[in-house]
């Protein structure tokens, strides 16, 4: 904080922490990025940030400085965005916003996505927490924040398998974790950013819309939860399979648009592309078991009678997350088997005991 004065701590998401500081008497927020740079090279994620902000992409926060401080720890400053996130708009509105609402913001958000696709990016961050409305030159905008910033969970191979670890460690991390598993695309949650698409961000958007409809999580996906009018576009954008989402941001554009003149009690046609896993669309006991690789899926259920196995859960050398080993404060004390033989006594005299009595001649002997 030698270069900006710190004002307030913001928050930490998977990205990093957020600070609000003042940059020549205007705020600006400065994000840490969790990796120093001897662990995780911030260039991949940082690169495609800086040509959207050169090419001047609309609805993104303005690009201030991109640095490494000590040639060690990377962080992004931005122009402070006035407004309200979208989980803030939707407390402010009783916990859920009315559907014609949700189009409305959903709209918004297109114009500003559409930039990052046309320039050959993804975002890769869509969250409520990353999407501001405010007043806009033209009347409400939505601006997006943290484009291509990478998540801590897939900025380095092999750590989504820890996730559960994550969660334990502290309430941050359980709250990276369930945004993570939340608005993630289930692709890139197996395969890494390489997986990353448009329509990884389209599943992103159904989340968020679904989020500002119900007030909830869209993981375990409820449709019955959603408006009607809403249903339809929803359920596609988080199709389990990136080939059954809309094949462009105009479709979803367009399926907004009708939601919105129709009313919430009118009777529409839900989706029939799948969504994962089925079990949370019906309530019903999942048909089979969830797919290798998901590290969301739930845990089977153990088997008594099964021979012990090595603990899936123990902390991987070098792992991150892993938290420090601690004993078991419930564990029994030993106890002395009260059947085993008396042991050797350690101070006993070699050669027998020198203070016994000699033995006598019996004098009744014969």
């Amino acid at each position: 904080f030698a270069r900006y004065k710190p004002q307030a701590i913001l928050g930490a998401g998977g990205g990093g922490p957020s600070f609000l500081v003042e940059v020549d008497g205007e705020r600006a927020i400065v994000k840490s990025l969790w990796d120093p740079v001897s662990v995780v090279d911030p260039r991949p994620g940082l690169k495609p940030l800086a040509m959207l902000h050169k090419q001047g992409s609309k609805g993104l926060a303005q690009l201030l400085h991109l640095g490494v401080n000590l040639k060690e720890f990377p962080y992004v400053t931005t122009a402070f965005v006035e407004g309200d996130d979208f989980d803030n708009f939707r407390e402010a509105r009783g916990g859920t916003v009315p559907h014609e609402q949700v189009c409305m913001l959903g709209d918004l958000a297109l114009d500003s996505l559409e930039g990052i696709h046309a320039a050959g990016f993804t975002h890769n961050n869509l969250k409520p927490n990353n999407l501001i409305v405010g007043a806009g030159e033209e009347g409400l905008e939505v601006t997006l924040l943290d484009p291509c910033v990478p998540n801590v969970l897939l900025s380095a191979p092999g750590r989504v398998k820890n996730i559960r670890r994550l969660m334990a460690w502290s309430c941050t991390g359980r709250v990276i974790a369930e945004e993570f598993a939340a608005y993630t695309a289930p692709e890139v949650v197996t395969g890494g950013l390489e997986k990353a698409s448009p329509q990884s961000d389209m599943f992103a958007l159904g989340g968020v819309l679904y989020r500002l409809a119900t007030g909830t999580q869209p993981r375990p996906f409820n449709p019955a939860a959603l408006p009607a009018p809403l249903r339809p576009i929803v359920s596609r954008c988080l199709a389990a399979q990136p080939s059954d989402r809309p094949g462009s941001l105009d479709e979803i554009r367009q399926a907004l648009e009708l939601a919105s003149q129709q009313s919430a009690d009118e009777p529409v046609a839900v989706a029939t592309a799948p969504t994962a896993p089925p079990s949370d669309l019906l309530g019903a006991p999942p048909a089979a078991e969830p797919a290798l690789g998901d590290p969301f899926a739930p845990a089977p259920t153990a088997d008594p009678f099964a021979q012990p196995t090595a603990d899936p859960f123990a902390p991987a050398l070098g792992d991150p997350f892993a938290p420090a080993p601690t004993a078991d404060p419930f564990a029994q004390a030993p106890t002395a088997d009260p059947f085993a033989q008396p042991a050797a006594d350690p101070f006993a005299q070699p050669g027998g005991d020198p203070f016994a009595q000699a033995p006598t001649a019996d004098p009744f002997a014969q």
